[in-house]
């Protein structure tokens, strides 16, 4: 009898093994998918934010000069900043269009 019990213990206990290993093969593959997902986010996040790091850049060289930065204006230096006055505001308020 005793050995019957253990018999039905041990067979329970590799029967509910089994799932148990499909449930981690399978959660492996869906994290290593969200890990991928989530990387590519951080990668264009990570792109953006040196772009708008590289546009405050330019912002405050042109407000050392005492200049207002417009990289799409004309008359334009090299860092792309044009003189102080009505019209730079304007053009910098339409967001460089």
């Amino acid at each position: 009898m005793k050995d019957a019990a253990l018999a039905l213990i041990a067979a329970f206990i590799i029967a509910s093994a089994a799932p148990a290993q499909e449930r981690t093969a399978g959660s492996t593959l869906d994290t290593q998918m969200t890990w991928s997902a989530l990387s590519s986010k951080i990668s264009t996040v990570d792109s953006k934010a040196q772009g708008i790091s590289t546009r405050v850049d330019q912002i405050a060289i042109c407000g050392n000069k005492g200049k207002v930065c417009a990289p799409a204006a004309s008359g334009k230096d090299a860092h792309g900043c044009i003189e102080a006055s009505v019209a730079a505001v304007n053009h910098m308020l339409a967001c460089n269009r």
